[in-house]
């Protein structure tokens, strides 16, 4: 088997070198342009299209499959036939109206930001320059085979639904943008969402543009997957289960891209020689890789496991991507990247060197491209008396410096309304907006079936509210800044959501976070020790949690501060170098069964990033996709005495399996642990569990594993913690906790049965399937130690579960070998009222301040805290068991101010005579009150008052007369930190 280093790396040694003077044949499109939205009915954010569209001076829309019901289930709903619908369309214009352009929106959440003569002018300059690209990367086969590019898609940074080994995915070009888009972190998973830090690569299906004649043969192809998904690759949209719609288009594009791509590269093949070819090759290790990219250069296939290359097929479509987000910014997994600035000196100032998603500094320089200071409003259909470009609020792209003609909010949902408000026409037509559109009843704003459609046929009066901003606006009434204004108080806000079977989950105004709703039940009278919970909420079914990732709550379930999205363990703070430290681990790639790989993020303070531990131990993965870090999710413990951080790793590790009736030439997952220098990354000291236990001290049988495909985890370390040079770790598949020197050597091995170095147990004391094996109270001869006993250890396991515990032993520190009494002494053995049973995960701090003791059950989504005497006083439930996940939770004090600004968003107060403010600061913990401000512009904003803060975010009533508020935070008696300011339409 043969697997290519580099999908895109081209060879320089080639058969014909003619084509640095190729050009490839441009054609001459025209500049007329078709509008056509695919949508089956009305909604707010539809209705918003529609009129930004038709301010700015596009053609009238046709709408595809509109009011229209389908019969066949496989391509039933408004996207899926409307895809079918478009290549109808196209083929119904004929062939005079080739050349002409068409632009199709296939998603309902769009905005128009610019008029078409800029859409029309950056399509040009795209596609020119991408077909000079085109015959850099493909050479030769470039004007052999007439291939370039006319079509363009938006570009997004996730393959989403296809799976990363199809040729849906891997097979399409790397991504154009710079290596350094995000720093050091650039593609590495890290980011303050799971994919932030990626550069846009694949295909975004809800907006393109290109030629009639073009997209007609590409949404032909669409349509015919879509009409019968099996009869080209049966992992299509993995065999459709649970995908929406929306998803199973973008599957199918994903495919069509990736195929186009495919065979773009088996031509340029076709014209190196074999020893350029063989250039491009390396030999595979010789067990097959499972889910890897298996790939003949002389002889290709998409991969191992779908279709072969047919030749002569129809694969080509001169579909490309609009890398750079001059045509189309999408929003999923990019919201971080773009914001609305006046591109203004103060305004921009504010950004330079700003944290983007959390690693991507600003580089927006402040000039407005040459084709919006040259875009003509005469254009508008609706007439716009005075205007200056430079004046306006741009959505502009902080990492690109681009300022996108079109925004397709598809990421957090939420931010809509704020996108919508912050919008520059919605608001240089503030509340004439809605007179304007309505003057004319027979005005047609778009055609479905041949027939025009007037506003109230696209958008009844019931979405007027959403669409223009509250009704009639903010002159409905008579308004003026010399009324009398009372600020008041201020008031907690929160509301709680369903979607679905997904857990409830905690809704603000002023944030997009989606925490979940904590149900507490607390004893009467309880003493709870003081604090703050520390928690990472994660899900091993896929939409289980509306947002997992890194928590900050208090003990009744507020909400303090929410981190980056995306699977992560081990949140908690602890001093390094003398400072306040956070840290966690965030999964890097893949999920792996049993243990995991990412990275080490460690923050200050002010929740700012300190740095980013990637360890690279060249570890063998398995059957496992190469992830980009691989620190394992079971430790990230910092020494605090000597600056360093503790991690675990697993590395698939030939071995000889025949102790346990397993083969000669097997696999095992070895458990490695790491002690590393967070400054210079190097590792000062390592052990590996192969080297010092033999497969004899298992518990955990054989079973199916032991190949290459399904390494024997024999060993499963879950924690390690520094004992002055010494470390102490423990072994859930051994049920052993380990003392190990600084040379590597075993001290001592306690076991969970009485095996050991230190006799029998009682009965009521024994551990199976431990977790976080913790010291205390260290002294020359004793030391205290607390596990998590899980007593389990699988979902399905055969024997009987039982109930999980919380134990506590001392034992010297020098057992005596050979001794037949027991030299254990159980200090505590701690049971909860529900005898969970607990069969993964799971911690336990036997050492709260007050005396006080904190559990968390791992796959059973609970907190519970116990009194000094191990009464249950309390309990916090985060989800469903099984659908969420705690690795472990801490209660620690805690005291910070965010290096980032408050969040305020302002919108009308239901009586319709003022407006309503809510304002969140996230991480913040010592805020008392917030200085509310408002004007009639941000230089004359006044003090009105303070209110109290109130909860994560606290709402306030604002004048009537506010189109400029801003919030300042209060911590000890000053103001701290103010909001940016917000406009209010």
């Amino acid at each position: 088997m043969i697997a290519l280093i580099d999908w895109q790396l081209a060879s320089t040694e080639r058969i014909e070198s003619h084509f640095t003077n190729a050009v490839i044949p441009r054609r001459n499109v025209t500049d007329i342009l078709h509008l056509l939205i695919i949508a089956s009915e009305p909604n707010v954010n539809f209705c918003r299209a529609i009129l930004t569209a038709h301010v700015l001076g596009y053609p009238t829309p046709t709408l595809l499959s509109w009011n229209q019901e389908f019969s066949d289930s496989t391509i039933a709903g408004g996207s899926l036939g409307g895809t079918v619908a478009a290549a109808e369309y196209f083929r119904s214009l004929g062939e005079d109206k080739a050349n002409e352009l068409a632009l199709v929106i296939n998603d309902h959440d769009v905005l128009f930001q610019l008029p078409p003569t800029v859409l029309l002018q950056r399509y040009k300059a795209i596609t020119h320059d991408a077909n000079e690209a085109l015959l850099q990367r493909l050479g030769t086969a470039a004007t052999a085979f007439n291939l370039f590019q006319d079509i363009i898609f938006g570009a997004s940074k996730r393959c989403t639904p296809n799976a990363p080994y199809s040729v849906a995915c891997y097979a399409v070009p790397d991504s154009p943008l710079p290596l350094d888009l995000y720093g050091n972190n650039t593609d590495t998973v890290i980011g303050y969402s799971t994919w932030s830090s990626l550069r846009q690569r694949y295909l975004d299906s809800g907006i393109a543009i290109g030629p009639v004649d073009s997209m007609q043969l590409a949404f032909s192809q669409a349509g015919k997957k879509l009409a019968f998904p099996d009869s080209d690759n049966h992992k299509l949209w993995d065999d459709g289960a649970g995908l929406s719609e929306r998803f199973r288009v973008q599957s199918v594009w994903n495919m069509v891209f990736g195929e186009q791509e495919f065979q773009r590269e088996v031509l340029r093949r076709k014209f190196l020689t074999e020893a350029a070819l063989k250039a491009e090759q390396r030999i595979l290790p010789p067990s097959a890789m499972e889910g890897t990219i298996i790939d003949d250069p002389i002889n290709p296939s998409f991969t191992h496991e779908t279709m072969e290359h047919v030749s002569g097929r129809e694969y080509e479509f001169g579909i490309g991507l609009d890398y750079w987000s001059k045509l189309i910014q999408q929003t999923n997994n990019a919201h971080g990247d773009a914001e609305f600035l006046y591109l203004n000196e103060s305004d921009i100032w504010k950004q330079i060197g700003k944290p983007s998603a959390f690693v991507c500094p600003s580089r927006v320089k402040g000039q407005l491209p040459e084709d919006i200071l040259s875009a003509d409003s005469d254009e508008f259909r609706i007439p716009i008396k005075q205007i200056s470009w430079s004046d306006m609020p741009w959505y502009v792209n902080l990492c690109l410096d681009t300022i996108p003609v079109i925004i397709h909010h598809n990421g957090a949902k939420d931010p809509q309304k704020n996108l919508w408000n912050e919008l520059w026409l919605k608001q240089i037509f503030s509340d004439s907006l809605k007179k304007e559109v309505l003057r004319d009843p027979s005005r047609t704003f778009a055609i479905a079936n041949t027939q025009a459609l007037k506003w109230r046929e696209l958008c009844p009066a019931d979405m007027d509210d959403a669409v223009f901003g509250d009704a009639e606006g903010a002159q409905a009434f008579k308004c003026s800044a010399d009324d009398t204004f009372v600020l008041g108080g201020g008031a907690e806000h929160i509301e709680h959501k369903s979607e679905g079977k997904l857990w409830p989950v905690q809704v603000f105004k002023s944030s997009s976070f989606r925490p979940p709703v904590v149900k507490i039940e607390q004893a009467s009278n309880a003493t709870l020790a003081p604090g703050l919970l520390f928690l990472t909420l994660y899900s091993t079914e896929e939409h289980s949690i509306t947002m997992p990732g890194p928590m900050i709550f208090t003990d009744q379930g507020r909400l303090i501060w929410f981190g980056p999205i995306g699977n992560t363990a081990n949140f908690r703070w602890q001093h390094l170098d003398g400072n306040p430290t956070l840290l966690f681990w965030m999964r890097d790639g893949p999920a792996v069964k049993g243990h995991g790989y990412g990275n080490i993020t460690l923050l200050k303070k002010d929740y700012s990033v300190q740095t980013v531990l990637c360890p690279q131990y060249e570890l063998n993965t398995a059957s496992f996709a190469n992830p980009h870090c691989e620190a394992d999710l079971h430790e990230t413990h910092i020494v605090s005495n000597r600056g360093t951080v503790l991690t675990t790793a697993y590395n698939a590790t030939p071995a000889d399996l025949t102790s346990v009736n397993g083969p000669t030439d097997g696999w095992l997952w070895d458990s490695i642990f790491y002690e590393i220098d967070p400054i210079n990354k190097s590792v000062l000291f390592q052990w590996r569990a192969s080297d010092h236990i033999p497969l004899s001290e298992s518990r955990q049988t054989l079973r199916d594993q032991g190949s290459f495909a399904r390494p024997y985890d024999f060993f499963h370390i879950n924690s390690v913690v520094d004992i002055g040079d010494h470390y102490l770790l423990s072994s859930r598949h051994c049920w052993t906790i380990y003392l190990i020197d600084k040379q590597g050597n075993i001290v001592w091995r306690f076991s969970g049965d009485g095996k050991g170095d230190f006799g029998d147990l009682p009965a009521a004391a024994r551990f199976r399937w431990q977790h976080d094996a913790r010291p205390h109270n260290i002294k020359h001869d004793q030391i205290d130690i607390s596990v998590f006993d899980n007593q389990n250890w699988h979902v399905r396991q055969k024997e009987q579960k039982k109930a999980s515990k919380l134990l506590v032993f001392r034992l010297p520190m020098k057992p005596i070998h050979g001794s037949s009494e027991s030299q254990v002494q159980v200090i505590d053995i701690v049971q909860p009222q529900m005898n969970y049973q607990s069969v993964s995960q799971g911690a336990f701090d036997n050492a709260l301040p007050n005396g006080n003791k904190l559990a968390n059950w791992g796959n059973i989504p609970i907190l519970t805290e116990f009194d000094s005497s191990g009464k249950e006083i309390w309990s916090a439930e985060f989800g469903r068991t099984g659908e969420a996940h705690i690795y472990r939770g801490f209660k620690q004090k805690w005291h910070a101010t965010p290096y980032t600004q408050p969040d305020l968003f302002v919108e009308k107060a239901s009586s319709g005579r003022s407006y309503r403010g809510y304002v969140s600061w996230n991480g913040a913990t010592d805020v008392e009150g917030w200085n509310v401000y408002a004007g009639l512009s941000t230089d004359s904003v006044k003090h009105l008052g303070t209110v109290e803060n109130k909860g994560f975010e606290t709402k306030f009533i604002l004048p009537c007369w506010t189109r400029f508020a801003q919030v300042g935070a209060i911590e000890q008696g000053r103001e701290v930190r103010r909001s940016k300011f917000f406009q209010v339409i």
